[in-house]
């Protein structure tokens, strides 16, 4: 029988670092500035239901249709140049969150 072959190895830092951010956000503490090579470049861009067509023209009808209250940006940069933004949506309830992303 062959050996299986080994997977092809994955960059863990984004789901690390949403598993952090998570964390630091339900412990009330923000978000952190950095997370292992991830430093936060800018302060939060926010939005509301009036100003979510700025951030999003085409998709913020699906959103407020589904309770959308706000919308948080967030950005990283590792030193390679790399980026990731983090989107924290805040949808009123469990049954807008679901309705919105399923």
């Amino acid at each position: 029988m062959a050996e299986p072959k080994a997977s092809p190895p994955v960059d863990l830092w984004p789901g690390v670092l949403v598993s952090v951010v998570a964390a630091g956000c339900a412990a009330g503490g923000g978000l952190p500035a950095t997370v292992g090579a991830w430093r936060r470049v800018d302060p939060p861009r926010r939005y509301d239901g009036k100003t979510i067509y700025d951030y999003m023209d085409g998709a913020a009808e699906v959103y407020r249709m589904h309770g959308f209250r706000a919308l948080e940006v967030w950005t990283y940069r590792r030193t390679d140049g790399a980026a990731l933004k983090l989107e924290i949506f805040d949808m009123g309830s469990p049954q807008g969150a679901f309705g919105a992303f399923a």
